[in-house]
Formats: structure tokens, sequence, C-alpha cells
């Protein structure tokens, strides 16, 4: 892989699933240790089967949040297998809400890209699934919130920071 974050399809194998209904696809980020989905879902590489694009019962937060999603490149699971795990990222300090000039910024967390992003406190918000909301970045992409604080150990978005500092300045 060449350092981006992979996402690709999948569901629990037979032995895994829920015996009274069929399994979902969902749309995971690839970590070599634990996949996760935009609905929260995780599991270990060994417990899902790969499915091709349009195959099975969709997970529907993952469908909802995939017309939203990646420009990453679909891998083969020969080349997720072999890659080096992702380097961990440092946290920047962070004490609640930024004050801007002229607007509050909150924080949108990305799961595709595992970061998270400032979002003005007026910035437009679409609703999904049944109980989340999802907000443009000041980069342009897009985050659940926005929160008035982010998740514990997930990195600031670098163009967000950059952004937001130009717009003190």
């Amino acid at each position: 892989m060449n350092g981006q974050r992979s996402v690709i399809l999948a569901r629990l194998r037979p032995e895994y699933a829920p015996p009274d209904r069929p399994p979902e696809v969902h749309a995971y980020c690839v970590d070599h240790v634990v996949w996760v989905a935009p609905c929260g879902d995780t599991v270990k590489p060994g417990e899902v089967e790969i499915v091709e694009p349009f195959t099975g019962n969709p997970c529907p937060q993952c469908l909802m949040l995939a017309t939203l999603a990646s420009d990453a490149p679909p891998v083969s699971r020969a080349e997720l297998e072999t890659s080096p795990p992702s380097p961990e990222l440092p946290t920047p300090p962070t004490d609640g809400a930024v004050e801007s000039p002229g607007a509050m910024l909150l924080y949108a967390p990305s799961w595709r890209e595992r970061v998270v992003h400032y979002a003005h406190s007026k910035a437009p918000m679409q609703k999904y699934g049944r109980s989340g909301t999802v907000v443009a970045g000041l980069c342009g992409e897009i985050g659940r919130g926005p929160h008035t604080r982010p998740p514990d150990g997930w990195p600031m978005c670098e163009e967000c920071i950059e952004i937001a500092s130009e717009e003190n300045s």
C-alpha cells in the first residue's frame, strides 16, 4: 500500500455471523490488527470474507456514508496481509473547542481517515442514520459531529490545523 488508508467491503464469515439474519456488508477501514467500519462495527481480518461491490445485504450506515466517502484505491487481500502496520501519529494537545476570529471551531472525527477535523460551528450539517450528523471539516473532508471535544488519542488533520492558523493570523 502507498501510505493511504484502504477501505474494503466485507461481511462476517458464517461461523461468526448471527444465526437469525444474513450478515451485513460493511465498509471497513483497514488497520492490520482490527478493522473498523464507519458504523462502529469492528472485526479482526480472519472473521470476515471480502466481497465484491453490490454483493450481499449492506449495512445502512456504511451505505449512507459511502455516498460521502473515499477515493481510496481498492487493494487485494494479499496486499493487505503483506503490508507493514501503520505508524502511530502524535496528537497535538487540545482543550475543548478552539476559538477563531468570526466563529468557534468544533471537532468532527472522520472514521475513514482516523483523524479529527476542525469544523465551523455554523457549518451546514447533514443527518445520517438514526441518530447522527455529518459535517464538512475546514479542509473539505467529511466528519461526524460536530463535537465540542475530540476523541482521545486521535490525531488532528494537518490541513485543518493549517487553515485554522491562517484564519487566526
